[in-house]
């Protein structure tokens, strides 16, 4: 496992493969929240295989379509290095029954990427973008690979000159996904109504994502608290999996806030 703050530099073959696992794992995971974290009907959710894992899927185009996009416009700043961490933000709604007056983030699910790995320049666009959407019956091609790879016939994939062991990298990722879906099914409820976004914090001194058409918009500072304010708000923080392999290291963890919600319980 790459300890936190690792710069190790990979090729651009690899750069673009460990990119692509990825994509497939923060996708995996949106989905996976969606249906655990009942933001929608769990009618709307179809059961599928990823990281040789049972997983829901949204069956809604637009859903799909804006998951697809979000992923590949944080896989985009990922490349660039700089990115602090992702976030995939859970805000209750207003509610004039229990008093409450606005909205407020009770739950956010963090992906710690400041210690990724150093990618060459533009290996991002180097991907043409592939689809990582899931397809009903039948595995993604990424998953397809990682199968071959458990039943002994490896993989051929990234630079061998890096010597990254892409069967430990899967693996890793499987484990990181498995543990955010207990996770996420064994919390509390979340209040009816509920919505969600995804917003990214940008290492210090790091250019802000700007450009047209515009893909990023500054957040509330409530959906980003600094470290100061989430320990000043009582904000609970839970570790949930480190995933680390070869040069890949990144921690999820999620902090809840519902405080404002009990009161008016």
């Amino acid at each position: 496992m790459a300890p936190p703050g690792s710069s190790r530099s990979v090729s651009l073959k690899s750069a673009i493969t460990l990119l692509e696992h990825i994509q497939s794992f923060f996708l995996v995971s949106i989905h996976s929240l969606l249906h655990a974290r009942a933001l929608y009907p769990p009618t709307t959710f179809l059961t599928t295989r990823a990281f040789n894992l049972a997983v829901h899927q949204s069956r809604h185009p637009r859903v799909c379509s804006w998951v697809k996009d979000t992923v590949s416009s944080v896989c985009s700043q990922l490349a660039t290095g700089t990115v602090h961490k992702a976030v995939f933000a859970i805000i209750s709604q207003p509610s004039e029954e229990k008093g409450v007056r606005d909205t407020k983030v009770i739950e956010r699910w963090v992906f710690d990427f400041s210690a990724f790995p150093v990618l060459p320049e533009d290996s991002w666009k180097e991907t043409g973008n592939a689809s990582t959407e899931f397809e009903e019956g039948e595995a993604t091609a990424e998953i397809r690979h990682e199968e071959e790879a458990e039943e002994g016939r490896g993989i051929d994939e990234g630079d061998p000159k890096d010597d990254i062991n892409w069967v430990d990298v899967a693996e890793s990722l499987r484990g990181g996904l498995k543990r955010l879906q207990v996770a996420a099914e064994t919390m509390d409820p979340i209040p009816e109504g509920c919505t969600f976004t995804v917003a990214l914090e940008l290492k210090e001194e790091s250019p802000a994502p700007i450009g047209h058409p515009q893909p990023w918009i500054p957040t509330d500072p409530k959906h980003t608290p600094t470290l100061k304010n989430t320990i000043e708000s009582g904000l609970q923080m839970k570790p949930i999996r480190s995933v680390g392999a070869g040069p890949l290291f990144f921690e999820i963890y999620m902090e809840e806030d519902r405080s404002s919600l009990a009161e008016t319980e």
